[in-house]
């Protein structure tokens, strides 16, 4: 029998998350096989929390970036993680397949009984949700400690995307 896990018709197998964990004060590092690799996220604990902080917002114009901060996420809530926020500080810009992996996070997490939460959000970034109607689907905060002290309400957004993202009559 084999030892390696087993994978389903839907998952394939998950990058590593932007690289191995960070180095508190370091945010380069080396990875078997690479010179040096630079982290574009930052996971910490804060309770039952995750806090997600984007180290660097450039890094989410690249295509491979976005596709392992997603499978990060992903792979987090696989791991029983259902409360999240995420520190969006500087980034102006979120392509269209992170938005949707946003949304099938948040989808996955509140069907857990948990949340995710976005904060510290650029203007430009809440216009481009506004427009997309996806600010009345994600529960978006100014602040993290704003985000944190909603403890554990867990009655965010109702809908789903779809529902979202229907123009009004």
């Amino acid at each position: 029998m084999r030892d390696s896990p087993t994978i389903g018709p839907r998952e394939r197998p998950q990058a590593p998350a932007c690289g191995p964990r960070p180095h508190f004060g370091s945010r380069t590092f080396a990875r078997p096989g690479l010179e040096m690799q630079r982290s574009c996220i930052l996971v910490r604990p804060a309770g039952e929390v995750l806090i997600v902080d984007v180290l660097d917002a450039e890094l989410l114009a690249e295509d491979r970036e976005v596709e392992v901060l997603g499978s990060s996420l992903l792979r987090l809530a696989r791991e029983g993680h259902d409360r999240f926020l995420l520190n969006l500080e500087g980034v102006e810009y979120v392509s269209s397949p992170l938005l949707a992996t946003l949304a099938c996070l948040r989808q996955r997490v509140t069907r857990s009984g948990g949340f995710l939460r976005l904060c510290r959000l650029e203007p430009r970034l809440l216009e481009t949700l506004r427009v997309c109607r996806l600010d009345g689907f994600f529960e978006i905060h100014d602040t993290e400690s704003e985000a944190l002290a909603d403890g554990d309400r867990l009655d965010g957004p109702e809908g789903s995307v779809a529902e979202a993202a229907e123009p009004e009559a």
